[in-house]
């Protein structure tokens, strides 16, 4: 036969879908030219083994064969077919849909070589249990390769701003990446920032597709995303989205799911672009002759008796005939084993050694913490045992190695695994691991690895042990961030059989996380001793100390009888009290500077930066020094320290690992790059902020930045953002209970039903602020309060402000005007003079405040820039 003839024949035929028929072709041709045809052979053998080979980075097979492929002809050929068509700027979205071991990553890993035939790009993640929490963690690995590709820089800038940002690549990292091929990783990627709301407003949807659009113009993509049922919901918008868009673009994505294949919350979000195939069970003939090709590979031939059983307790799944003629060759008996793959999973298990079982179960329960130094330190087995026994797993097909870390082959396999644990001897390998982990966490201090030893504390059910572990490490679980979690565990153990010293340290740290969490009320109420604060300071303890500034944390922003000023005072005293920590008194300075700035009260932040006395050096490289200095500089000191400052903190809250410290730090990056004119830098903090306290799970928190980016574009004039920022900031504060620590969320809303002019809706919301405000309002909450009523007012064509409201206008707008963002209470302050007869007055006022008193280098809100000119300037 002609050789080219015949591999362009097989390869073609493979193309088409007829994978047995094309390996057929060469085996012919290779049996034709014979043995001794020497290097005559290499191009056909070559064909062959990427034919019946597994392409790489492929999740573990429970049995180690992949050369046989039986019952989806059809599927293999109708699905080569689109994606063949994807190469013309015609892609499609296909979800394959059936149970778990039916053949769903199998149908995948075939067209993956065709797809390597065919020029494609292969990109491929797998979801995973767990992954239904952690927003857009399907989609940041396949971001993160997609920028490194060529291609990755013809996106538009606003797009690869926010996907940069998202991943934590540089410019040097995509540069290096452009016109070079990017290998696929097999280790997730180390950033899992992502911003949320981003996803709501569609600007980070659109940024990823964007960037696969740009990348596919230069090689045709075909994307892989298996296991979607254990997808997040930020990811799921992103693939509705892309499924509505492949169809002109160079795309094949191919979904796996188990039935059902979407929650039901996700119904209403399905896209009609998405092409659906459903993989049944195998034909007995198609089960039979698979049965019979693996007997034949394995040399161990089968009766028809033995036969008909494995088809008959296969049901049609190609995994459960796998593992059942697997254990017919281990153990040469079919009779009496259930047909059930539990049942079969459970007595190959058995057969194990020991300390196999073991150490499967061990790798199960660590899940990706599964590494060889952490399965030695929860084992404490001798190293030789330990090897060997990892060594008959990974022989059997029950382990595979990822990355760093150990994994079952299959989570049936973990699960049945697991299963044989009865309740104590799980507890007591629970009690091991937690013991190893905290162990771990002494050498290392990574609080991830605390939560780790905390989990499996509790899950080991030793309620007096978990809570040694969260008194022992307050401080770092606290500043790990991650409140509501802890909040859960600390409720689920905190029992009325504790001792009244372990009680009242558990209701303090619940307290701090309270607080943490943006819980300000109910922090306040956890407080040890209310609302009375020490008076002598010389022999304070740190304990009191810590306490005391969590009362006025929570105080200052949920109590409305509280006295700022006095609360500012007290911090001052706290940051000159020497033999406090530094810590503690820097703590204490960035309460009394946020008070200070409401308040603006400018001695008393002056006496706390200086009694502080940071040097230049401090400022520039210690963290808690940069958070305070950033709180002073922005509203008291300057604006170009404090741009300098806020990029800093911005940056490595963008990059390090979602925490409540991380979110205040990107919230008040993005005030004062606000404050300092730097609106896109401003814009791209505070969805950082958003996106972490999303991550956390403290809404509470994410209502700050929501509020400031539908501040922020409605003084651009953007209405749209503006409006979707609102909707989401609706969402937020629906089931709010504290309307007086989110008061300035109800303001905003009389805000914007002035600005479309609902008269009877501003009137409400109006009377809900001025309900919700403290009874001693600071400075900045009265203006702000004074302004709303003179917006409502302004919409009644017919009213005259009289000269009482002006006059405390004007002392509002006279004590705030200077400290920053005062354009609202200006623009209506000003419209209120107009309307009162005294035009030369707002003339005059206009003047000052744009070219004096106005603190914001920003452009000056919209409202007034349009009055600016309505007054001739």
């Amino acid at each position: 036969m002609h050789e080219e003839a015949t591999l362009t024949l097989a390869e073609c035929t493979m193309l088409a879908g007829s994978k047995a028929e094309a390996v057929a072709i060469i085996d012919r041709y290779l049996a034709e030219i014979g043995p001794s045809a020497g290097d005559i052979r290499l191009p056909a053998t070559l064909l062959r083994k990427r034919f019946t080979e597994p392409p790489s980075k492929k999740r573990p097979s429970f049995v180690p064969t992949e050369r046989h492929f039986v019952g989806r002809t059809t599927e293999l050929a109708n699905l080569t077919m689109a994606m063949r068509r994807a190469r013309w700027h015609d892609g499609s979205a296909v979800m394959v849909e059936g149970n778990a071991g039916i053949g769903k990553t199998r149908l995948a890993n075939e067209l993956s070589k065709v797809s390597t035939i065919e020029g494609f790009r292969e990109i491929r993640v797998e979801c995973r249990d767990g992954d239904v929490n952690r927003p857009l963690h399907a989609l940041i690995e396949p971001v993160t390769e997609l920028l490194t590709l060529p291609g990755a820089l013809g996106c538009a800038p606003e797009s690869m701003n926010v996907l940069r940002k998202i991943v934590g690549i540089s410019d040097a990292d995509l540069f290096r990446g452009e016109g070079s091929e990017a290998t696929t990783s097999t280790s997730s990627p180390q950033h899992v920032g992502v911003d949320l709301t981003s996803i709501r407003s569609q600007s980070v949807r659109h940024s990823i597709i964007d960037l696969i659009g740009a990348v596919t113009e230069e090689k045709p993509l075909f994307l892989i995303i298996e296991d979607v049922h254990w997808i997040d919901d930020d990811s799921w918008d992103v693939l509705v989205d892309l499924a509505e868009s492949v169809g002109l673009m160079r795309v094949f994505l191919l979904i796996t799911t188990r039935p059902p294949a979407r929650r039901v919350d996700r119904s209403s979000k399905s896209p009609s672009a998405l092409q659906s195939v459903k993989l049944y069970a195998l034909l007995p003939e198609e089960s039979l002759s698979l049965t019979r090709w693996l007997s034949q590979e394995m040399s161990a031939p089968l009766s028809p008796v033995v036969e008909d059983w494995i088809v008959n307790a296969s049901e049609g799944s190609p995994f459960f005939l796998l593992a059942l003629v697997n254990h017919w060759v281990e153990t040469g008996d079919a009779g009496g084993i259930p047909p059930t793959l539990q049942a079969l999973l459970d007595q190959r298990i058995e057969r194990l050694p020991s300390a196999a079982v073991r150490a499967l179960q061990t790798i199960a329960l660590l899940g990706k913490y599964a590494s060889l130094d952490r399965i030695i330190e929860s084992l404490q087995l001798p190293t030789h045992e330990l090897l060997v026994a990892l060594e008959q797993l990974e022989k059997d097909g029950y382990l595979a190695q990822d990355a760093a870390s150990l994994v079952v082959s299959h989570e049936l396999v973990g699960k049945a695994a697991t299963s044989r644990l009865s309740s104590l001897v799980c507890a007591a390998l629970r009690s091991s691991i937690a013991d190893a982990f905290e162990r771990e966490f002494q050498k290392s201090e990574d609080v991830d690895i605390l939560l780790q030893a905390l989990h499996h504390t509790e899950m080991s059910g030793r309620v007096d042990v978990v809570q040694r572990v969260l008194l022992k490490h307050a401080d770092q679980l606290v500043e790990s961030g991650r409140p509501r979690g802890l909040l859960q565990t600390l409720k689920r153990v905190t029992v009325t059989k504790s001792n009244a010293v372990a009680l009242t340290e558990l209701r303090r740290l619940q307290a701090r996380l309270e607080l943490d969490s943006g819980e300000y009320a109910k922090s306040l109420a956890l407080g040890p001793s209310g609302l009375r604060l020490p008076t002598e300071f010389a022999a304070l303890s740190l304990s009191e100390a810590e306490d005391a500034i969590s009362i006025v944390d929570s105080a200052y922003r949920a109590d409305p009888f509280v006295d700022r000023d006095e609360l500012a005072a007290f911090t001052l005293q706290l940051v000159r009290a020497a033999p406090l920590p530094r810590a503690t008194r820097l703590r204490a300075a960035e309460i009394g500077l946020i008070i200070c700035s409401n308040t603006c009260d400018i001695a008393t932040a002056n006496l706390i930066f200086q009694a502080v006395s940071p040097t230049d050096r401090e400022v520039a490289s210690e963290d808690r020094i940069q958070r305070m200095a950033l709180l002073y500089h922005t509203v008291f000191g300057s604006l170009s320290t404090s741009e300098q400052i806020a990029k800093t903190l911005c940056s490595k809250a963008a990059t390090q690992p979602a925490s409540t410290m991380a979110h205040h730090d990107a919230g008040r990056a993005g005030f004062a790059l606000r404050m300092c004119g730097s609106v896109a830098a401003a814009i791209d903090a505070f969805n950082v902020s958003y996106r972490i306290a999303i991550e956390i799970e403290a809404p509470r928190l994410a209502q700050f930045p929501a509020w400031q980016l539908a501040n922020l574009y409605l003084e651009m004039g953007d209405e749209l953002l503006a409006n979707e920022w609102t909707e989401t900031l609706a969402k937020l504060f629906e089931s709010e209970e504290d309307e007086v620590s989110s008061s300035y969320v109800l303001a905003y809303f009389c805000r914007i039903a002035i600005y479309n002019c609902q008269f009877e809706r501003a009137i409400e919301l109006l009377e809900r602020c001025k309900r919700a405000y403290p009874r001693f309002p600071t400075v900045k909450a009265h203006a702000y309060v004074v302004a709303l009523e003179l917006g409502t007012h302004l919409l009644d064509p017919s009213w005259i402000p009289n000269n009482a409201l002006l006059e405390v206008a004007r002392s509002r707008y006279d004590a705030t005007a200077t400290f920053g963002t005062s354009d609202f209470l200006a623009t209506v302050y000003f419209r209120s003079l107009v309307r009162a007869g005294r035009l030369e007055d707002a003339c005059a006022a206009m003047e000052e405040y744009t070219s004096v008193r106005r603190r914001d280098r920003s452009p000056l809100a919209q409202d007034l820039r349009k009055l600016k000119g309505e007054l001739g300037f």
